[in-house]
C-alpha cells in the first residue's frame, strides 16, 4: 500500500484508506438503490459527511466543499441523513485502523476530507445524483 503527502503540513492519505472511503460511498449508494431511491445529491452527501466528522471529534467546525465552475457548498450537519452519516462513521473506523497500523495514530479530520476529495475526483456520478460535470477542488474544514 502506498501513502502520499497531501501538501497540508504532514498530512498523508493512502490507497487503502481511499478504497475504504469509496466503500463507504458505495454502501450509501447500495442502500438507497435497494429502496429504489437515487444516489444522494451533493448537499446530502456533504451534510452526512459533516455530521459523521462531528461525531468523530471535529466539534462544530464548518465544512465547505469547493468546486470548480460552481458555488461552494456549505455543509449543514444538523440536516444530515442518519444513514449517510452512519456509513461515513463506519468508514472512519475502518480508515482509522489503517492509520494506526502505519502511523500509530488516528487520521486527522483534514485527512478524512482529503480522502473524500480524492475519491470524488474520480467518477463522482457513481456516488451522487447531481454530479454531472462536478469537479471537487477541496473540502475545507474550519
Amino acid at each position: 500500500m502506498s501513502w502520499w503527502d497531501t501538501g497540508e503540513g504532514d498530512n498523508v492519505i493512502g490507497d487503502a484508506p481511499a478504497d475504504l472511503m469509496g466503500d463507504a460511498l458505495s454502501e450509501i449508494s447500495y442502500a438507497r438503490e435497494k429502496r429504489s431511491q437515487p444516489n444522494p445529491n451533493i448537499q446530502q452527501l456533504i451534510d452526512g459527511f459533516a455530521h459523521a466528522l462531528k461525531t468523530y471529534g471535529s466539534g462544530d467546525k464548518g465544512l465547505t466543499l469547493k468546486r470548480s465552475g460552481g458555488d461552494d457548498i456549505t455543509a449543514r450537519a444538523e440536516d444530515s441523513d442518519e444513514e449517510i452519516a452512519k456509513a461515513f462513521q463506519t468508514g472512519f473506523q475502518q480508515i482509522a485502523r489503517k492509520y494506526k497500523e502505519r502511523w500509530d495514530r488516528d487520521p486527522r479530520v483534514q485527512e478524512l476530507a482529503e480522502l473524500l476529495t480524492f475519491v470524488l475526483g474520480y467518477q463522482p456520478e457513481r456516488y451522487m445524483s447531481d454530479a454531472q460535470g462536478l469537479k471537487v477542488r477541496r473540502i475545507s474544514i474550519g
